[in-house]
Order: structure tokens, then C-alpha cells, then sequence
């Protein structure tokens, strides 16, 4: 599980698993965010050329490792990782729909991991 308050270091080229969990406010504290009804989950980063690479749970590209928890797995393959913009100190957003009233309506849930990625690019 990744601790984010720490750096992530990705290094282009690379397959790279990244585990994070949730967690939302609660009157003062932080507790974990379950992600039951979630309907879908998208992971949001940017590539070099300024575009935007986004991972998706409905397409295989994010898996929930523990719904209670709040834990999820983004995926990222070679391909992926070889268009991210080099640099420290990047950001990156997760955005979770659930679904309400039996599906009737949903509520989008939004996190910014401020300046705590690193993308590396190959050393030889």
C-alpha cells in the first residue's frame, strides 16, 4: 500500500503496479473510504505531450483491492508509463462515482495527490 505522503517514483517504460487506499474527512479525522455502490473509478495523470493518460476500473485498468477499505490497484503498463512527462513534484486526481437511490442518481468523489509523483526517465 502506498503512503502518499511520501513520493511516488515511476520510471518510464516500466509495467508498475501503484496500490493506493482512500480516505476521507469525518469531523477532524481521516477514515477509510469504502467504496461500495462505486460504479466506476478513474485515475487521471499527465503525459509529456500535455494530454491526459486515464486509467479505468470499467476497463480493466484499475481493480479494487478491497471495497471496505477503500483500497484500489492502478495498472500501468509499458506503453503507459513511456508517455508520462518526466519531472518531480507532479500531481495526479482519482475520481470515484457511486451510484444512489438504487442507481437513480450518483455523487462523484474526487482526490488530488498534489506534487507527490516523480517520473523517471531510463538511464541507459
Amino acid at each position: 500500500m502506498q503512503n502518499l505522503s511520501n513520493e511516488v517514483e515511476i520510471i518510464q517504460g516500466s509495467d508498475r503496479p501503484l496500490e493506493i487506499q482512500l480516505m476521507e474527512e469525518d469531523c477532524g479525522s481521516l477514515k477509510v473510504f469504502s467504496l461500495a455502490n462505486m460504479t466506476e473509478i478513474k485515475a487521471i495523470f499527465k503525459n509529456a505531450d500535455g494530454s491526459k493518460l486515464e486509467k479505468l476500473q470499467t476497463s480493466g485498468g484499475i481493480t479494487v483491492v478491497s471495497s471496505p477499505d477503500g483500497e484500489i490497484q492502478i495498472k500501468f503498463e509499458q506503453a503507459e508509463t513511456s508517455l508520462l512527462k518526466i519531472g518531480k513534484c507532479q500531481s495526479f486526481e482519482i475520481e470515484v462515482t457511486k451510484s444512489l437511490d438504487a442507481g437513480a442518481t450518483t455523487d462523484t468523489y474526487i482526490w488530488q495527490f498534489e506534487n507527490v509523483l516523480t517520473v523517471k526517465g531510463r538511464l541507459l
